[in-house]
């Protein structure tokens, strides 16, 4: 895993910030992980969290401002993830990906609120977490780690908040 603090520009991670809040308010168009995750990575979160692809001129722009960290790839899939209360994903490993990378768009975290990423060397050694920091990149590169989020509380003010990149299929 590779953590960077601050990736992005503040005028695009606002940028992000605004266009998020704006779909989230207006678009109803939001795909549900109930309706396309594989049931493993539903064991024991009761909650869903919703997703919706970012294209465009917009996914360019992130891109090009965090070539610097990923690794190279041909093609990606970038999404805005909005975790919901009770949402969390299993144990899983993003196989068949290049990479796999979180980005964090919440000004604020509570570690109390739960979405806590959680990885480790192999699925029965999970001894790294990282509590969600606005404007902080998670990148899993192979070999790629075992990783999870905790499940958010349902006492939670808002909604954990993310963009999710995933590196060529292989």
């Amino acid at each position: 895993m590779k953590i960077i603090k601050n990736c992005l520009p503040e005028y695009l991670i606002d940028i992000c910030r605004k266009e998020f809040n704006k779909r989230q308010n207006k678009d109803k168009t939001w795909s549900i992980s109930e309706n396309f995750w594989d049931e493993s990575l539903l064991e024991c979160i009761p909650g869903v969290s919703s997703q919706q692809s970012i294209n465009g001129l917009l996914k360019e722009k992130i891109l090009k401002e965090l070539s610097l960290y990923l690794p190279k790839y041909d093609e990606t899939i970038m999404q805005f993830y909005n975790w919901h209360k009770m949402s969390g994903i299993a144990s899983h490993e993003d196989f068949g990906y290049s990479f796999g990378a979180t980005l964090y768009l919440n000004t604020k975290w509570d570690p109390n609120w739960g979405g806590v990423f959680i990885w480790g060397e192999d699925k029965n050694n999970l001894t790294n977490a990282i509590i969600p920091q606005y404007n902080t990149l998670v990148i899993n590169y192979p070999p790629m780690r075992p990783h999870l989020v905790t499940m958010i509380s349902p006492l939670a003010p808002e909604t954990r908040k993310t963009i999710q990149i995933w590196g060529d299929k292989q």
